[in-house]
């Protein structure tokens, strides 16, 4: 049985075990430092002060896609947004006009990657709470990868190590991957992702916006959205916002309190409505986040390594859910071929 290591468990590593699954004949064992699947599918879901503070929406175009999220939607696991979309520039608001339907998991956006890992749960090992710290071959004479790295139990931590696989695949940023695997790929290095700060408000009583999901052309904020207005959420009045790409960058290094304080003041601000101190407040600060520059391939083989080693995510082709997906699916049926011997 040949044995195969995903580290990632966002939706291109989800995806990729979905397809190579479909093999009995492979162990398939994802690594993932998070507590949840899903990567930037990220949510805040222990009360009702729920928020998605990663990926806000995601599109369907490809008939694959679109024929997964249908069988989500029967199952209760995705639903249309149908909210009201503006656009904000130094003009004011303009509608948007794109009738594309826009998802969302419910009852939150990581409930995406949960029904894509559900569906694996009696084919793969998804091991949470794993954060994989170095990789390297193994001493066997017919080549594999070892994975070790640092397992979180409750306050604790220990070391792990898992031996013996004949497939590495790489799913995380490639900031991130390059620091774990040095051997050489200048392709990977052409991507680049942008970091993101968001900020997580709740208010008391609604605020007198006309929109749900606001693109925000600013120095400071990039998007604003309503998120109680989405399918399947607590009732209240809850918004994210989303700093630019810029200004994230330019402020990494700020306290929770000080980027929220920035965030909340340039919003009211920028909607020209009355400040309204909020009851409830968070921030995540994404250092990878949205796909800047991708590599405009699918996924990466390195040829020049024995045993396998791959790259995939969304930096391959786009800033799309669905492109992660994609990237996922398309490599694990590269690595089927290659498996079965088929030629190329």
């Amino acid at each position: 049985m040949k044995r195969i290591a995903i580290i990632g468990s966002g939706v291109a590593g989800l995806a990729c075990a979905r397809r190579l699954a479909a093999d009995p004949s492979l162990e398939i064992i994802i690594f993932d430092k998070g507590r949840h699947p899903g990567g930037r599918l990220a949510s805040r879901d222990r009360d009702q002060n729920q928020f998605d503070y990663g990926a806000q929406y995601f599109t369907a175009r490809s008939p694959e896609f679109k024929s997964v999220i249908s069988k989500m939607m029967e199952a209760g696991a995705v639903e249309i947004w149908n909210g009201r979309f503006g656009r904000l520039t130094s003009d004011g608001f303009l509608a948007e006009t794109s009738q594309e339907a826009r998802y969302v998991g419910v009852p939150c956006m990581r409930s995406l990657a949960e029904a894509l890992g559900g569906d694996l749960a009696k084919s793969i090992d998804l091991r949470q709470h794993h954060r994989v710290t170095s990789i390297e071959k193994s001493d066997r004479s017919d080549g594999c990868w070892d994975v070790s790295g640092e397992l979180t139990r409750a306050d604790s931590t220990e070391p792990f190590k898992e031996k013996n696989f004949d497939c590495l695949v790489i799913t995380v940023p490639p900031v991130q991957a390059t620091e774990l695997w040095k051997g050489q790929n200048e392709k990977l290095e052409t991507s680049s992702l942008s970091p993101c700060i968001a900020g997580m408000f709740s208010f008391n009583s609604p605020l007198p916006i006309e929109y749900d999901g606001i693109r925000i052309e600013d120095s400071v904020l990039a998007w604003a959205a309503r998120d109680s207005s989405k399918p399947g959420r607590p009732a209240g009045e809850r918004w994210t916002l989303h700093a630019s790409p810029q200004w994230s960058q330019d402020n990494i290094t700020l306290n929770e309190q000080e980027a929220l304080d920035a965030l909340c003041a340039r919003f009211f601000q920028l909607l020209k409505i009355d400040v309204v101190a909020p009851s409830f407040s968070r921030y995540h600060r994404w250092r990878y986040a949205l796909v800047t520059r991708a590599l405009e391939t699918p996924f990466l083989i390195d040829k020049d390594n024995e045993p396998m080693l791959a790259f995939c995510g969304d930096y391959c082709e786009g800033a799309r859910v669905e492109a992660a997906f994609d990237s996922g699916n398309m490599l694990a049926k590269e690595l089927l071929d290659t498996l079965a011997g088929v030629p190329r």
